[in-house]
């Protein structure tokens, strides 16, 4: 499916452009995202409407759904954004990194639809390439980061005695502090996730089970009844 491919492409662009703060950029990828998944559905639907499954459908479906829900918090955040007085270069950094941890979010997840797998270039070779190559966990690391590069700034130059210090040692414990709480939450997250995908998995095994005994019964059926013609004749 080549619109596929192309709307995975276009929504790592998005999630790439969100990471350098061009939103608006983000947006018109993820518009275009949702013109190629249309264009999927629409062939599946009049071209090959016997031969698909329907968790196909329902999975393409879902794509689009999380990517239009993205892009209607992009364009709220982008008004909020214009509608507020410009704040400092380090505070519309650390909005930036808030916003991302949420939107980055989107990673979509299709089990019956074969996503591309990223390219050398696009995934890194080393470990720590890996380890934040999720973008949620990206968006978070990124907002502590920039928390206490701004930490840091604010107490540049500035002479720090025992009461600064403090302060300075409190700030830092309150950024760890929600560093945890947001790491909680996205492993509460990814349990539920993979509660979900366990609770599809089982619905589908009792399914087959149904099935199986079904073909159980037209198989016993059937040498039943080949047991009878035998004894007739």
């Amino acid at each position: 499916m080549s619109h596929l491919r192309q709307t995975y492409q276009l929504i790592e662009n998005a999630e790439q452009q969100i990471k350098r703060g061009n939103l608006n950029e983000s947006l018109k990828y993820y518009r275009q995202s949702v013109n190629e998944i249309n264009k999927v559905i629409l062939r599946l639907n009049s071209e090959h409407p016997d031969e698909v499954n329907d968790e196909v459908i329902e999975s393409i479906e879902i794509l689009k759904r999380d990517v239009s829900q993205t892009m209607f918090d992009l364009e709220n955040f982008i008004k909020a954004q214009r509608a507020v007085s410009k704040g400092s270069t380090v505070k519309n950094s650390i909005n930036m990194n808030m916003m991302g941890s949420m939107l980055l979010s989107i990673k979509p997840s299709m089990n019956n639809v074969n996503r591309p797998s990223p390219t050398s270039e696009q995934s890194g070779d080393g470990e720590g390439n890996n380890f934040v190559s999720d973008p949620i966990l990206t968006g978070i690391l990124n907002k502590l980061q920039t928390n206490l590069f701004a930490l840091t700034a604010d107490t540049k130059g500035v002479g720090v005695d025992g009461r600064g210090t403090k302060n300075a040692n409190l700030e830092v414990s309150h950024h760890i502090e929600q560093f945890k709480r947001e790491l909680s939450w996205y492993e509460q997250k990814k349990f539920s996730e993979y509660d979900s995908r366990l609770e599809r998995t089982r619905k589908e095994n009792r399914k087959l089970l149904q099935e199986v005994e079904k073909l159980k019964d037209r198989w016993n059926n059937l040498v039943e009844s080949a047991k009878q013609r035998r004894n007739r004749e």
